[in-house]
């Protein structure tokens, strides 16, 4: 690269000296002076331009006789040379020509790209390097279990990709699996943007026919992944999707308009100081409006209430517990709660609370207690976060009424350490009971008929 750009530096001076040769009028008599300095295999090009227009025997005119006294500023500006843009493009397109470094884009170029997908994979994802090609997987792309990640991350086993492990048959009997068009997490000390999966939230959608899924996810920095959020709605694309965001990262000098989605309208909470906050991204319609009387100055949450003429109206809550907060936060989730259930709605409540509910501490006790005072069931669990020394659940979803919920899990999202939890409303009761009233006519009396007309 540095002899390519020493080899343009010295056409340049080619040029320069053509056109501001002061000393002979014809262009034909400047010495070549650069022959010494390159190869003669990369000097020949431009020799060979430089025999060529050299041949033209262009003249200039010549400003080096005039006399030293009548050299101002004026005359040397009226007499400079007189080159036509034609001329100047012509030279300045064979330079480049000549220069042998002129291509087209060639596109990003990956540190470590997926052997499947040839997508980056980043240090937030899941990754496998294959002990035969030495090339990096996606643990999605290869469909590795996150019991099995996990496993081959903590010990010294030898993994192998599936192009490594299959027969090297002279033709091949069956074709590679297509890779899915997404990333998951990563163990690779690299830095940047990962890719949602948009395959299994859609078929969680599918199956639920004509249900409502609510999501939640930590997202940490929804800036970072605001197109991959996107292009998950968008894989959606029926307005069923409400999906909570935890840790967004965002503040009071973020508008909305840089963390839009087309049909979504979003309602957020940031945090005045760094870090936290939540969001939720609802579809447009008369149906979602937000509750902000519900909402309490203490806690980092977001009220919403969902509305329909089928079904019972729903309090849906995003809120995000702190790893150190302390007992202020229970007494004011209750006195929200209880503000919640005094209007005899349905209740949901989503978020990342960072309580354990797979162990059996004082601060689980606390929140379980807490949640049977609001009648409130918690439907997740799995696992939410697992690392390579632990194994968590803090990512909860809390329900008034859970039969009315076709189903619950997790799914691996790709975007951070946590989970993607997930519930699926199928159901909803009638706002009250209906009768309507038909006559009997075939019991009629016609004569008693006749009369009251």
């Amino acid at each position: 690269m540095a002899e390519v750009l020493k080899f343009e530096l010295i056409l340049l001076a080619i040029l320069l000296r053509i056109l501001y040769v002061n000393s002979h009028p014809v262009v034909s008599g400047v010495q070549p002076f650069y022959t010494s300095s390159l190869p003669p295999t990369r000097c020949q090009p431009a020799l060979e331009y430089y025999a060529a227009f050299s041949s033209r025997s262009l003249r200039l005119p010549d400003i080096s006789r005039r006399e030293s006294r009548c050299r101002t500023r004026s005359t040397l500006m009226a007499n400079k040379l007189k080159v036509s843009r034609k001329s100047v493009l012509s030279l300045v397109t064979i330079c480049l020509l000549l220069s042998g470094d002129v291509e087209l884009n060639p596109g990003p170029k990956y540190k470590f790209p997926c052997g499947r997908c040839e997508k980056p994979v980043r240090a937030n994802q899941k990754g496998l390097q294959c002990d035969e090609c030495d090339k990096w997987f996606h643990s999605v792309c290869e469909q590795v279990p996150p019991a099995v990640y996990t496993t081959l991350a903590s010990g010294d086993d030898n993994w192998f990709c599936s192009l490594c492990s299959l027969p090297s048959f002279s033709d091949s009997f069956f074709d590679p699996p297509a890779a899915p068009d997404h990333a998951s997490h990563s163990t690779l000390e690299t830095s940047g943007d990962v890719d949602l999966d948009p395959l299994l939230l859609a078929d969680v959608v599918k199956r639920s026919r004509k249900g409502t899924v609510f999501c939640h996810l930590n997202v940490r920095s929804l800036l970072r992944c605001v197109d991959e959020i996107h292009d998950l709605i968008a894989s959606i694309g029926d307005g069923r999707l409400y999906l909570s965001l935890s840790e967004t990262w965002l503040d009071t000098n973020c508008p909305d308009g840089v963390v839009s989605i087309p049909g979504y309208r979003i309602f957020r909470r940031d945090r005045c100081g760094r870090g936290g906050g939540v969001a939720i991204f609802c579809p447009d319609g008369p149906r979602c409006k937000r509750r902000e009387d519900l909402e309490c100055n203490d806690l980092e949450a977001v009220w919403i209430e969902l509305g329909s003429s089928k079904k019972k109206p729903l309090l849906v809550c995003t809120i995000y517990r702190p790893p150190d907060a302390g007992c202020q936060f229970f007494d004011s989730l209750s006195v929200m709660l209880e503000n919640a259930n005094k209007e005899c709605k349905e209740i949901l409540v989503m978020g990342d609370f960072n309580i354990n509910y797979l162990s059996d501490c004082s601060i689980t006790r606390r929140m379980q207690s807490l949640s049977d005072e609001g009648s409130l069931t918690q439907m997740i669990a799995e696992p939410t976060r697992v690392t390579h020394n632990s194994t968590t659940l803090i990512d909860h979803i809390y329900a008034s009424s859970p039969g009315s919920f076709l189903e619950s899990g997790c799914l691996d999202a790709g975007v951070s350490d946590h989970l993607l939890v997930y519930a699926v409303r199928v159901g909803g009761q009638p706002q009250g009971h209906k009768t309507k009233s038909v006559r009997a006519f075939g019991k009629c009396n016609n004569e008693s008929l006749l009369e009251d007309l």
